[in-house]
């Protein structure tokens, strides 16, 4: 059994740092989570599953009203990453400078927006 107090930070590795770094080949291992659970003092407990229609089940067991909530964040989310995802690896502009770099990034920006 191994746990790594980074592992949320490992989360958050983009492939592309992980591929660029050769991170495996130093011993890098990263388990997708796969699921857990909480369990109430009465006995019920609430699972969670990485598969989307699973958990939205186990949401429904407990609230009919919260599942067509879930199933709006999870849009919400996946907008969200499509809109964040393209700036991941680009260097913030520094809006006071007007160094070419920097204006093509806040060019980016307002374009993006």
């Amino acid at each position: 059994w191994t746990y790594s107090n980074c592992s949320y930070v490992c989360s958050l590795l983009r492939r592309e740092i992980v591929r660029d770094l050769e991170l495996p080949r130093f011993g890098l291992q990263v388990i997708p989570y796969e699921g857990g659970a909480s369990f109430t003092k009465d006995g019920d407990y609430f699972a969670y599953m990485s598969d989307h229609d699973a958990l939205r089940r186990e949401i429904a067991r407990h609230s009919s009203k919260d599942v067509d909530a879930y199933e709006r964040f999870s849009q919400t989310v996946i907008r969200q990453c499509r809109f964040i995802r393209p700036f991941l690896l680009r260097n913030a502009p520094d809006p006071t400078s007007l160094k070419p770099r920097d204006i093509s990034e806040l060019l980016f920006l307002v374009k993006q927006a």
